[in-house]
């Protein structure tokens, strides 16, 4: 029973609730099996969103009409141990009482139990304040930005690696050529000179032929 009231502070509902599933489950024998059936009932994600009560005291805090930027931040100085008097003019005190969240020790405000401490903690309150959503979009901006920008610097550099590699190949590709047509070319000039020095040994062969018939008819 020390063990229930040390998650519940005494609340009614969620008193009745746990001590009514310890009595129900046989294997819980200690603190530990408390601790798991509370778990169960009340602080796991599933739990948060089912339960009646908690949905209760979220909605009376994120719903009123209050202005609800001074309602959490006035609700998370009292989470953090602050001093928060508790004023009857003030309206957001009222909004704070009101949704059970909290309760008055010595005229200061303290967070009712550790059930809410847990459920309604530091992440929650950071998360439902009014611009949250804008600055999870902006985040979101900011990361997909990220990623489009580091994708783009992929595509640059291998566009960029590929152009330089295409002009390697084409300078390598005119070298080629260049070397194809000197070579040719020379190619070209052994045989005219071939060609040449062939026509110039017949020349001789047919004048040294003519001498002789002509030195042999003297």
């Amino acid at each position: 029973m020390q063990r229930v009231l040390y998650w519940t502070g005494g609340h009614p509902y969620l008193t009745q609730r746990l001590c009514l599933a310890v009595a129900e489950d046989a294997t819980v024998t200690d603190t530990g099996g408390v601790d798991r059936l509370c778990e169960e009932l009340f602080l796991s994600h599933r739990a948060q969103e089912r339960d009646d009560n908690l949905l209760f005291v979220r909605e009376r805090l994120l719903r009123s009409e209050a202005d609800l930027a001074g309602l959490l931040d006035l609700y998370g100085q009292v989470r953090k141990g602050k001093r928060v008097q508790d004023q009857e003019t003030s309206s957001l005190v009222g909004v704070l009482r009101l949704s059970g969240v909290v309760r008055v020790v010595d005229g200061d405000l303290r967070v009712r139990n550790r059930i809410y401490e847990r459920v309604f903690d530091r992440e929650w309150v950071k998360s439902n304040m009014p611009d949250a959503e804008l600055q999870r979009q902006r985040a979101a901006y900011r990361k997909g930005a990220m990623r489009t920008a580091a994708i783009a610097a992929v595509v640059v550099a291998a566009i960029t690696i590929l152009a330089f590699y295409a002009i390697v190949q084409r300078n390598r590709a005119i070298e080629n050529e260049e070397t194809n047509r000197q070579l040719l070319y020379a190619a070209q000039m052994n045989l005219a000179q071939q060609a040449w020095e062939k026509a110039n040994t017949t020349r001789v062969i047919e004048l040294l032929r003519r001498f002789r018939f002509w030195c042999s008819v003297l």
